[in-house]
């Protein structure tokens, strides 16, 4: 197992703040909702050898993830969870009980949540991660966002119940998102790319002298395309467009159902 550890002990900073939330805990089949004023935090940082071409696996439940591109060979990863309930006590309880487990070998890197169960409180992972440029990376997500920043690699992203964004990628990208919106802003199109989405909004911005070939499909809902040499697509249910933006390349396939997709030249 090859990876280094840049902080080899938690900093742990516990705190009785005045900030209040409202928070959901479902036990047993039965909601409750409570205002938990405390909070305690823990924040750790790694550094990962990882292999040419390998691959990170990031999970998580309840919290934002960042990810930017970085040195190659090499995976920095910021974590910072934060608990809250009703007491100090309460809080410090709730983040001991939950954890972020890790899996570290040459050719994967693999971080998951594992939150705490039958707490009286909420449970919330932060992370920050830079990767190898042409590293795989394959994200899940759940009741959070999602940042991607000029990732070069193949990206897999599965996402429920959040907002999504990314920026200036140019590799692969193959991404099912629920509940939530999505914005893609591609820098170069080199590889195929498909984003399928349900109840939410879809937006995709790519520049105008793209070659792709380009299919989307709205089911109930509104497809536009501005600023690109297609015609507009008709249709009221379902919405069709299969168009070769000059003269043809990678595939683009775009699906939402109860959504919004809006396509964007530029």
């Amino acid at each position: 197992m090859l990876f280094t550890r840049v902080l080899a002990w938690p900093v742990m900073a516990l705190s009785g703040l005045t900030l209040t939330a409202c928070d959901v805990n479902i036990q047993n089949g039965k909601a409750s909702f409570g205002m938990h004023s405390s909070q305690s935090t823990q924040e750790w940082t790694r550094q990962y050898a990882l292999a040419s071409g390998g691959r990170v696996e990031l999970v998580n439940i309840n919290g934002p993830i960042e990810l930017t591109s970085g040195t190659p060979g090499t995976v920095d990863v910021h974590v910072t969870i934060t608990a809250k309930a009703l007491t100090e006590q309460g809080a410090r309880d709730v983040l001991s009980r939950g954890k972020v487990q890790e899996v570290a070998e040459p050719g994967r890197i693999r971080l998951e949540t594992i939150p705490p169960r039958g707490i009286h409180g909420s449970y919330e992972v932060h992370y920050q991660v830079q990767l190898p440029p042409e590293s795989v990376s394959d994200v899940s997500t759940t009741n959070g966002s999602l940042k991607a920043d000029g990732l070069q690699g193949r990206l897999k992203i599965t996402s429920v119940n959040g907002r999504v964004e990314i920026a200036g990628g140019r590799g692969a990208i193959d991404a099912v998102a629920t509940n939530g919106s999505f914005n893609l802003n591609l820098e170069e199109v080199t590889a195929a790319v498909s984003v399928e989405l349900t109840n939410g909004r879809l937006t995709v911005q790519l520049p105008s002298s793209t070659k792709a070939n380009l299919s989307a499909r709205v089911v109930n809902g509104s497809l536009s395309v501005s600023g690109l040499p297609v015609e507009q697509p008709g249709g009221r249910r379902i919405r069709d467009l299969e168009a070769a933006l000059n003269g043809g390349g990678p595939q683009i396939t775009l699906r939402a159902t109860n959504s919004r997709l809006d396509i964007q030249g530029r």
